[in-house]
């Protein structure tokens, strides 16, 4: 312990000059419990998370506690089935949805978005006519950022 510490603890028995060495102890005692459980953080339970998907949640936990965020049991879950919406339960676009959020140190998990700033729509519930669509809609995208690059290099 400190000498600051010692020293208010001491400041406070003078106090009580009865039992001066009794109440330092205890204000010492006291402090040193309060300090422990401060310092005792409560782990999460990702047992729910299938192993595919722990390194990642467990990327953005690590993430988020280097913020001084922390996430309640309750709130880890929500995260968790939240980049299950996001990735359409592909652990590959989860591990991007969540780089993409270190990278651009965002608070949140979002939906990705290409180099343009065009959110990429992934949907269970497409046809594959749209599913198609949205394939060649990003190729075309691509393309036109290649052009792009191509253009800066000549």
């Amino acid at each position: 312990m400190g000498k600051d510490i010692v020293q208010k603890a001491e400041d406070y028995a003078k106090t009580y000059p009865d039992c001066q060495e009794v109440v330092k102890q205890s204000w010492l005692a006291g402090y040193d419990a309060g300090k422990r459980s401060k310092s005792r953080k409560k782990e999460l339970d990702l047992s729910f998370v299938p192993t595919d998907f722990l390194p990642i949640i467990e990327r953005w936990v690590k993430y988020k506690q280097e913020r001084k965020q922390a996430y309640t049991q309750s709130g880890i879950e929500a995260c968790y089935h939240k980049l299950l919406e996001l990735s359409n339960t592909n652990p590959n676009i989860a591990m991007a949805v969540v780089e993409q959020s270190i990278a651009n140190n965002w608070a949140g998990l979002f939906e990705l978005k290409n180099g343009t700033g065009t959110q990429l729509s992934i949907s269970q519930n497409q046809s594959p006519g749209n599913r198609k669509e949205s394939v060649e809609r990003l190729a075309d995208l691509s393309e036109g950022v290649l052009q792009g690059f191509a253009k800066i290099l000549d």
